[in-house]
Formats: C-alpha cells, sequence, structure tokens
C-alpha cells in the first residue's frame, strides 16, 4: 500500500519515442487502474535526461549502463537482432548465413552507431552491413517498413514480438542487453516508486508485451 501525501503522489519518468509508443502505454494504464491515487508523469524523448536536474523519477534505457551514477533494475530482456515478416520470408527465403543475406533486401538502421551494425556471433564481435535500398533513422518506422515485407532489419525483441515478426540468423544477437528502469543512487526510493518499478516488470509478460 502506498502512502504518501497527496502533493507527492505521482511517478516522473522518462523513456525513448518507440519505448513510450509501443511498451509503455499498457504498462501505464494497467499501472493506474491498480494505484488510481498515484499519477504518472511521462517524459518522452530521446535526448539521455539528467534525471535529478529535470526532477525525474524514473528512466528507461538500454542496457547495459555505464552510469555508475545510477541503480538499474532490468524491465525488458530479450534477443534483439534481425527480423523479417513471413510473407517476405515465403517470398524471398530464409537467410541461414551472412554471405545469403547480402542477397536479401536489407533496411539499415540510419544511426551512427549501426554502421556497421554491431552484432554477436557466440562471443565474437562483427559489424552487419544492412546496406541496401532503404534506410531510416527511425525504429518505429524501421518496424512498419519489415511489416510490410520490404526487407531484412535490426529491430528490438519487444518491437518485432508485438508484430509477431520472425528472427532471422537467430545465432547473431546485439550487444544490447534489453530494458532496463535507472534512477539516482540514492539512500531512499519513493515508495510510488518502487510500486511502480515491481508493478511495470511483472506486468510486461502478464500483458503479453514480450516473450
Amino acid at each position: 500500500m502506498i502512502r504518501e501525501c497527496a502533493s507527492t503522489r505521482y511517478v516522473r519518468l522518462t523513456a525513448s519515442v518507440e519505448i513510450a509508443q509501443t511498451l509503455l502505454p499498457p504498462v501505464i494504464a494497467a499501472f493506474r487502474k491498480a494505484y488510481p491515487a498515484v499519477a504518472v508523469d511521462l517524459v518522452v524523448t530521446d535526448r539521455v535526461a539528467d534525471l535529478v536536474a529535470d526532477g525525474i523519477d524514473l528512466a528507461v534505457r538500454v542496457g547495459p549502463l555505464r552510469d555508475s551514477s545510477l541503480i538499474s533494475r532490468a524491465f525488458v530482456t530479450g534477443p534483439s537482432g534481425l527480423f523479417a515478416s513471413q510473407a517476405y520470408l515465403d517470398r524471398r527465403g530464409t537467410p541461414v548465413s551472412l554471405e545469403q543475406l547480402e542477397h536479401h533486401d536489407l533496411i539499415a538502421l540510419s544511426k551512427a552507431w549501426a554502421r556497421p551494425l554491431p552484432m554477436l556471433a557466440g562471443d565474437r564481435k562483427i559489424g552487419v552491413d544492412l546496406t541496401g535500398g532503404l534506410a531510416c533513422d527511425d525504429l518505429l518506422t524501421v518496424r512498419a517498413l519489415v511489416a510490410m515485407g520490404l526487407g531484412i532489419s535490426f529491430l528490438p525483441g519487444y518491437l518485432a514480438h508485438q508484430l509477431d515478426l520472425v528472427r532471422v540468423l537467430p545465432e547473431l544477437r546485439s550487444p544490447f542487453t534489453g530494458l532496463f528502469f535507472a534512477y539516482p543512487a540514492q539512500k531512499f526510493v519513493p515508495a510510488r516508486v518502487r510500486e511502480f518499478i515491481d508493478f511495470a516488470a511483472s506486468s510486461v509478460k502478464r500483458l503479453a508485451l514480450h516473450p
């Protein structure tokens, strides 16, 4: 049971656009139903916010986290990698090697860190070139293009799961390990924040947001 004065009964969190538009709305809706006295203030930005300066309780960030001033708790873990629609694979076949991948329609993620795309094959670090006829710098748009059957691209696992996209070359995995809640290292974490973290982490599978 959350017992705090009325003026503090809110959780202020921040997340990137793709997380805020896909993963968080059903979690927040369920939380508000369970805890109607606790308001939620969601700050949507791709900027890495200064949690203390901006007065933010929680951030949802891609791990692993390297900021020693923050405490992290796993939110969504699971495979991120290359995905395609079943319709595309039915039409073009499923690549079983990087050599075969070169002959497929590819959708590049046009961000500096993704050219080439960093991947792990076992313990070996490799760069995967997704240069092709399409490139986009927004993950939600990349997902839409993949779902339309326009090619193969990189996606976080939680985004691909929501549209039942198919993992391609599953032996390749991303070095990014999932999503984490991050909050400033401090002795006291308000009850409302602890409740939100626990509720959200347990909601992912219950709401079928991630396998």
